[in-house]
């Protein structure tokens, strides 16, 4: 069975023009580097040998995604808006 560990790396998408540095602050948040620690002292097993994503099962286990943050953040940076679309992509690699 292939395992897989959380990057710390959190890539935004179709969130706007500033989707960055709302990635930034969730990436540099407790919450967020408290998470990926946790889920790396586990194993996380892979949908398939070939991929690098989980199988169903841990994502459905999962209480957390980083996403849960995207409004905090946007209040810390002084938006008066939150973007309505798009989020916070995880990325994992074979362990």
């Amino acid at each position: 069975m292939t395992t897989l560990k959380l990057d710390i790396n959190l890539e935004a998408t179709d969130m706007g023009s500033n989707q960055d540095e709302i990635a930034d602050y969730i990436m540099s948040s407790e919450q967020w580097l408290n998470y990926v620690n946790k889920v790396n002292a586990l194993e996380i097993p892979a949908s398939n040998e070939s991929d690098s994503i989980p199988c169903d099962e841990w994502f459905d286990a999962q209480d957390f995604h980083p996403d849960d943050l995207i409004q905090e953040a946007c209040e810390k940076l002084g938006w008066h808006s939150v973007p309505q679309v798009g989020g916070l992509m995880m990325n994992f690699y074979k362990a």
